[in-house]
């Protein structure tokens, strides 16, 4: 039987000596394309739904109609990376794909033990927007050959000379265990941070999102509906200062207040006071006002005010998702690099001999303390970090506060 077009590729692949292509492609170009990952993602869902994939019991016992975590990397790279490449002469699955490799922009840190489609949605929702190729372990070092003798100086490994030419690291947490609590994603994030690279955490896609924040434009449309109906034949011009004073207030405490799990009524008030606003600015339009009220940017302020606040229910749902990440990336951390693990006794020793030889224990153990506070690094956080201690969630921003900003922005310049 022909092969599922999902499958199709490997009829193009041209067999190769596996070793002797690592040994001619720089260690740096072992990447692949977000292309790549995309059809990836494919295959494994093709080996799912017909059932090719055996759960292993007591370690990976995943559900084969499960689209969100999926079999653990260990099961995809046994049952699929390694039979595919070493077909084709057992090479990684980046150089199976390109002979010649790629220039990497992007290094993805990640752990073993996570579910395949959960790391390939969380790396193609964050891919960085200028990345065009990147390196991850499992697709890109040889899993059919030995790279011990690469590995035997962590400082000149694969994964650091990738690491090195890229532009920026994604730390992809997983719902088993914190990736800072294996020794070679500890050892990754030290060096992206020593090397001052753009460090992303990578978050999934919050499910409904979009659902939630047109509920949310639903309910405003609602609110100023009826409250034109009722101003429409009662209009006081007392009504639109007043109804616009207090959607102000709402909002100014809404933004400076803390998420909590009061959040969400915070943001159905803000909303039914926006509405109200903006039905009564509508009657406004319709009825001149009887006083000197400049109506000439109503409009664009009333349009960023509503998107503000509707923007606040992604915000919220943005916070919570990133809360979520937050907690896994501390799921088994210890705060200690030398508490750290790895599949392979060999490469821990390597890695902590190395820290210990050069003293870094205490510098990587730093580095990824910021990271979990910040949730983000580059090189002008890291100065801001030094000069001002510990930076809280400098990830998080609210699209809401920017767009009220605006508004107000928008209206004392016109008053100016």
């Amino acid at each position: 039987a022909p092969a599922p077009s999902v499958l199709a590729f490997e009829r193009h692949i041209a067999y190769r000596d596996g070793a002797a292509l690592h040994a001619r492609v720089p260690r740096d170009r072992w990447c692949v394309s977000r292309k790549d990952l995309v059809h990836f993602r494919a295959v494994v869902r093709h080996y799912l739904d017909s059932k090719e994939l055996e759960p292993v019991k007591g370690l990976d016992e995943f559900d084969s109609k499960d689209d969100r975590i999926g079999p653990s990397v260990h099961t995809i790279n046994a049952q699929v990376i390694m039979p595919v490449t070493k077909r084709h002469g057992s090479m990684s699955w980046a150089l199976m794909l390109h002979a010649d490799g790629l220039v990497c922009d992007v290094f993805v840190t990640h752990c073993w033990q996570e579910g395949i489609l959960e790391f390939i949605d969380k790396v193609l929702h964050n891919w960085p927007r200028r990345g065009r190729h990147a390196y991850c372990c499992m697709l890109c070092n040889p899993q059919n050959l030995s790279i011990s003798h690469m590995i035997r100086s962590p400082s000149d490994s694969p994964f650091a000379h990738a690491l090195r030419a890229s532009r920026c690291m994604l730390a992809v947490p997983n719902e088993k265990v914190s990736i800072y609590s294996r020794v070679w994603c500890a050892y990754e994030a030290y060096l992206a941070y020593s090397e001052s690279k753009v460090i992303i955490v990578a978050s999934a896609p919050v499910p409904h999102l979009w659902w939630s924040v047109a509920l949310t434009a639903l309910l405003l449309a609602v609110v100023a509906g009826l409250s034109f109906c009722f101003y429409i034949h009662t209009f006081k011009d007392e009504a639109f200062s007043a109804s616009w004073l207090l959607c102000i207030v709402v909002a100014l405490v809404h933004t400076m207040i803390r998420p909590s799990w009061m959040s969400r009524a915070r943001i159905y008030t803000l909303v039914m006071c926006t509405g109200h606003a903006v039905g009564i600015t509508c009657v406004m339009l319709v009825v001149p006002p009887t006083d000197s009220t400049n109506t000439e940017m109503l409009a664009p302020f009333m349009t960023l005010i509503c998107a503000g606040s509707v923007a606040a229910e992604a915000d919220r749902l943005w916070g919570q998702q990133l809360e979520v990440e937050s907690k896994m990336l501390r799921l088994g951390h210890t705060g200690r690099v030398a508490d750290a693990v790895a599949s392979k006794p060999e490469d821990r020793e390597a890695i902590m001999g190395e820290l210990r030889r050069s003293g870094a224990e205490a510098q990587v153990d730093h580095a990824i303390q910021v990271l979990l506070d910040a949730g983000i690094s580059s090189p002008s956080l890291q100065v801001a970090a030094a000069k001002a201690g510990a930076l809280q969630q400098a990830s998080a921003w609210k699209l809401s506060t920017m767009l009220y900003t605006l508004s107000l922005w928008l209206v004392f310049s016109v008053e100016v």
